[in-house]
């Protein structure tokens, strides 16, 4: 089952190993992700059930992009760079290639992971850092899926969609 944080969010959960709407592949990607099941999400977006060569489940988001848009995808991809680079992004890797434009998310573990369940009590300074850099590129943590880490406790974005437009041109 996909779980859904925003239309520009979506993830998938362990549940969705079994889900009906899958289709079974057995593909490896960059010689790394080994594939297991295919979810069409929308025109431009296809989730992917794969696992990392250390064993790791993950999702992959993989994007069919126009010439056009590759320069937009282009800035998301330095923003979760930069956000990676701080520890405040459960992201195993990011690329955006011709031909190739694609996000490896880890995913939470329900069971060691926790739910932030209101955003309006959060403060100290990584809420901070993540607002402002999201804020930097037109995004809020509205945008994406944010749980306490499950092995440092801390604040990391576990998703944050990209749409067409996104971010807007600055500057």
């Amino acid at each position: 089952a996909l779980l859904v944080i925003s239309k520009s969010s979506p993830i998938l959960t362990p549940a969705s190993l079994s889900d009906d709407s899958a289709k079974p592949t057995n593909r490896v990607i960059d010689g790394k992700y080994r594939v297991h099941a295919e979810h069409n999400y929308d025109d431009q977006r296809t989730l992917l059930d794969a696992k990392t060569p250390d064993g790791t489940w993950v999702t992959i988001t993989w994007y069919d992009l126009s010439l056009a848009q590759e320069d937009m995808f282009e800035r998301y991809r330095i923003l979760l760079k930069g956000l990676k680079r701080k520890r405040l992004l459960a992201i195993y890797d990011v690329v955006s290639r011709p031909g190739a434009h694609y996000v490896v998310w880890e995913r939470p573990d329900p069971t060691t992971s926790q739910a932030v369940a209101s955003l309006d009590k959060l403060v100290g300074a990584r809420y901070e850092a993540l607002t402002d850099m999201l804020a930097a590129h037109h995004r809020s943590l509205d945008d994406g899926l944010l749980r306490r880490h499950k092995q440092t406790g801390e604040l990391t974005l576990y998703g944050l969609g990209w749409q067409a437009g996104y971010p807007p041109e600055t500057g």
